[in-house]
């Protein structure tokens, strides 16, 4: 009997599972992409980033390298914040046996596979929260997993596991309120946590509001065993305390359990750039409500830029379906009121500046906006799934007038909207599936046709709407072939400097970048990065350097043959010739990539004055003149850089160059020009972007008297310094530096050993980024780690021959993982005192028949969506009931005691006892979620 009801509620989750699955399928095949064609699925984030650190993942994973740190990207970085944030999906796990040439499908065809839990999460929600074993929940669960939110960010891998696992943590909460079981609870949210501690942020702001208003709403059904074993309704002060304190257990010991992911995350980001943020001190609202409610219409343009539209369509139906939910009169009126106080409150999340910072973590997102929108959406397809719940029970004007009224609201909103993002045909397609939706409601509430007939008809409508609206506002893809079709030259020759150089440590980088994190994706040394965990001190240095940085990257792009020195590159790949200069030589080429050697790059380490950073004058705006005063600080070298004659206007500048050389030049960002064009005297240009980053433009060698004119759209003034460089000077400097360098030994992610010998001791400077988790020691001996401009690591050292070991453990990783340990340990622990506990129980408990019959004559059960009193659900749950009252009777004391409250839930919720196999199917067992 128990697999016949589990079965019945795990149909509608197969159905959500498979229509939102073969819809993303389709539109694939449509789109081109591979295997069906050239194209991939990679856009945005998911091309610059996910897709390098999968990548940079699966070779770790199979190569058995440290999780702990990687030299890949940025110089170096902390990879147990990154895998936080961006890879602890523990999907991810099958890398290990996945062929590199095919992560790009793994990715892509992962995203599909949690759109399509998704839908069987939130029909599987459904079907518990209102007791339904028939397959509307899959209707309602095809709208979660294919709404604007998924529409919008089904690139964002990273977000969809905590999507799909949201609405089975709501379910957890609402058993913990109404059952005292807090295992389900607390095992998922701590899932969640584990797979995305950004999202899971606004999922444990949401679920404080929601466990207030869940206790609110079922207050009627707390049922109470007297002393004199009648069994009443209570509300009183205990029950709420009672339950407060199984929240904040059972959440405390979710977060302790994801500790290990969570400590760690929470110490890097003091070096990031959002650990800066400022509260905003204003209410200022960012678009109407009437606008931000038209967002709900078909094929409204999904917004990810800089703009705070919320992406929150979920289909017409639900508009049509919230009326009848107010109408709904088995819905008590103050879940009516508290819901749609959640959707005001939401609606004030996405528009007003302060709230959309506090839901963002206390940080206004860089793009890709109203990252909690799809708890907003969850909350309205609940309403609307009791709408539809109650639609017998509605009159056929109330159904119709329902129609009536958001067809009038749409034609309203085509008067009155003006937004680019709304198409004329957005208003005619909200239009016809408004009518046909409202038809299909009618047939439904006249059953003037079979039930097969009329869910047929009504799946019919629902998936051609979600799929052309998926079609029209997501799925863009770019070229397969032109992401990978580099990446066998770039091995080639990256092999080709590894086995000629006598360093095992050294760095390579891409003149003509794919993305900041090429080095991830194809595995070698470099120094760039884009990422949310990319360190904002670096990011200081490179723009001070003249090299380009951002909120969450920097790069090497603006970089000059001292910058490249300095920090260990060796190499540079490039797809043009470079200009020919005595500071770099071919080394070897394939037919698409150049490989060139740097003649005088730095090694990993070398010794400086120990006065370098106090000498060094870095007060400049102009980078050119902050790496000049470097050459004077290090050499006494003045102006290896030195000035050539340049006019500007509001638009343009005219270089002409008085020496021969390689002229470089940069602009102030007095007009932040995002692109310039550069025109030379053979006619040939080059396009710079990004040049508000604040870069120095590599302009090439030119020889005396050519004119090199500059020109962007962007209003001005356009203030431009031009200089060549002296390359005598620049060899001077660099083999000053030279002089004393560090020699690496042997290296692994985590570790380095090297020596080196020094005449007269100094300064050891390094190009490795400062991060608290390294140690250094000298000769066996730990030593003090001092910060070079905030930025580098660096060491004092006495003359001499010395060796030195630098290790790496991620700051907060041991602490986690105690933590998480200890968490799991007293889960456990509470567990296992639970089973006891509940033997105890049995032996002076009622007999199944008496406490079974005594609760049918007396109980009065919660009434939650549409649940009528003769079905066997209903029937199940008087079973259930009764397993509850059980649980009640124990001595005064006992229930009276938080802890064998705890303990009891857990026992409760994952034990499999034969009493325990009478509840009715809206128990969410162990297996029911294993079958999900």
């Amino acid at each position: 009997m128990k697999k016949k009801s589990t079965n019945k509620h795990l149909f509608p989750c197969l159905l959500a599972f498979i229509i939102p699955v073969s819809i993303m399928l389709i539109l694939f095949i449509q789109r081109g992409i591979y295997p069906f064609g050239n194209n991939s699925f990679l856009r945005t984030d998911l091309y610059h980033q996910y897709a390098p650190f999968h990548q940079m993942l699966r070779q770790a994973l199979q190569t058995g390298e440290s999780l702990e740190y990687t030299w890949n990207i940025g110089l170096g970085t902390n990879m147990v914040s990154l895998f936080a944030y961006y890879l602890c999906s523990p999907f991810n796990l099958l890398l290990l046996l996945w062929p590199a040439e095919y992560v790009i499908e793994f990715i892509s065809y992962g995203a599909i596979i949690k759109i399509g839990l998704a839908g069987a999460a939130m029909a599987y929600y459904l079907a518990k929260h209102n007791h339904r074993s028939d397959v509307s929940p899959a209707f309602f669960g095809i709208l979660y997993a294919l709404s604007g939110y998924v529409a919008a960010y089904s690139w964002n891998v990273m977000w969809l596991d905590c999507i799909w696992l949201f609405p089975l943590v709501a379910l957890g909460l609402e058993r913990l309120i109404q059952k005292k079981k807090g295992g389900y609870y607390a095992l998922f949210l701590a899932l969640a946590i584990c797979t995305n501690y950004y999202i899971s942020i606004m999922i444990c702001m949401f679920l404080v509001i929601y466990f207030v208003v869940q206790l609110i709403v079922s207050s009627n059904s707390m049922i109470v065993r007297q002393e004199d074993g009648s069994v009443q309704m209570s509300t009183t002060l205990k029950h709420y305390l009672q339950r407060f304190a199984l929240f904040a257990f059972y959440s405390l010991l979710a977060g302790g359990m994801a500790a290990v992911m969570l400590l760690p995350a929470m110490k890097a980001l003091q070096l990031t750039a959002s650990a800066s943020s400022t509260f905003p001190m204003n209410l200022d609202s960012y678009f109407t409500m009437f606008e931000m409610l038209g967002r709900h219409l078909i094929g409204v343009e999904t917004e990810q830029g800089l703009d705070h539209w919320p992406n929150i369509f979920c289909g017409i139906a639900p508009l049509i379906l919230l009326p009848l939910y107010v109408c709904n009169k088995k819905v008590s009126a103050k879940e009516k009121i508290c819901y749609f106080i959640m959707v005001l409150f939401f609606l004030f999340t996405f528009s007003l500046k302060v709230l959309n910072y506090i839901w963002h973590g206390f940080h206004f997102p860089n793009s890709l906006p109203a990252r909690h929108s799809f708890l907003y959406i969850f909350l309205l397809l609940s309403m609307a799934y009791k709408g539809f719940l109650g639609l017998q029970k509605c009159t056929s004007k109330e159904i119709l007038g329902s129609m009536w009224l958001i067809i009038g609201f749409i034609l309203i909103a085509e008067k009155l909207i003006t937004d680019d993002a709304f198409n004329w045909w957005v208003y005619l397609l909200s239009i016809l599936f408004a009518g046909m939706y409202g038809g299909v409601l009618y047939l439904m509430h006249k059953k003037n046709a079979s039930k097969n007939t009329l869910i047929m008809l009504a799946l019919v409508v629902l998936v051609t709407e979600m799929t052309i609206n998926t079609g029209l506002t997501s799925i863009s893809t770019s070229s397969r072939t032109t992401y990978t079709g580099e990446d066998s030259s770039v091995k080639s020759l990256v092999n080709a400097a590894e086995a000629y150089e006598r360093s095992p440590f050294f760095r390579i980088e891409k003149v003509s970048t794919r993305t900041k994190n090429d080095g991830a994706w194809l595995d070698y040394n470099s120094g760039s990065i884009f990422s949310s965990s990319a360190n904002a001190n670096m990011t200081s240095l490179y723009k001070m350097l003249g090299m380009e940085g951002s909120t969450n990257a920097y790069s090497m792009k603006g970089s000059t043959p001292l910058t490249l020195a300095l920090l260990n590159v060796k190499y540079s790949l490039t797809k043009t010739e470079l200009d020919e200069s005595s500071l770099y030589s071919l080394f070897a080429k394939t037919e698409t990539m150049s490989l060139y050697q740097n003649k005088y790059a730095l090694e990993l380490g070398f010794m400086v004055d120990e006065d370098l950073a106090a000498d060094w004058n870095t007060i400049y705006s102009n980078p050119i003149l902050t790496q000049n005063a470097f050459g004077q600080a290090v050499a006494g070298v003045d102006q290896m850089y030195y000035p050539t004659s340049c006019s500007s206007t509001s638009t343009s500048s005219m270089i002409t160059v008085e020496q021969d050389g390689l002229v470089y030049a940069y602009i102030e960002k007095t007009n932040n020009a995002k692109t310039v064009t550069a025109r030379y005297n053979d006619n040939t240009s080059q396009e710079f972007t990004n040049v508000n980053r604040g870069y120095i433009l590599n302009l090439g060698y030119h020889t005396a008297g050519e004119t090199i004119y500059l020109y962007t759209e962007e209003e001005g003034p356009m203030t431009t310094y031009a200089y060549v460089l002296n390359e005598y000077k620049m060899i001077t400097v660099l083999e000053t530096l030279a002089q004393e360098q560090m020699v690496v030994d042997s290296y692994d992610n985590t570790t380095i050993e090297a020596h080196i010998t020094t005449e007269d001791g100094g300064l050891l400077l390094t190009s490795i980024p400062y991060d608290p988790g390294f140690t250094v020691s000298v000769d066996g001996e730990e030593v003090e780690i001092q910060k070079f401009k905030d930025a580098f690591i660096s060491i004092s050292l006495t003359p001499g021959t010395h060796t030195l070991k630098f290790s790496y453990h991620a700051e907060g990783l041991t602490e986690g993982i105690y933590v998480s340990i200890a968490s799991l340990i007293i889960f456990l622990l509470v567990l296992g005192a639970g089973v006891l506990l509940q033997r105890r129980r049995r032996t002076a408990s009622l007999t199944t028949e008496d406490a079974a019959s005594e609760t049918v004559e007396t109980a009065v059960l919660p009434i939650d969506g549409d649940i009528q009193a003769n079905t066997p659900d209903s029937a199940a749950e008087v079973l259930d009931l009764q397993s509850d009252i059980e649980t009640e009777t124990v001595s005064a004391s006992a229930e009276t005691a938080i802890e064998q409250s705890i303990a009891c839930s857990i026992e409760k919720d994952l034990s499999d006892s034969p009493k325990e196999n009478l509840q009715d199917s809206a128990d969410i067992s162990s297996k029911d979620a294993e079958n999900i």
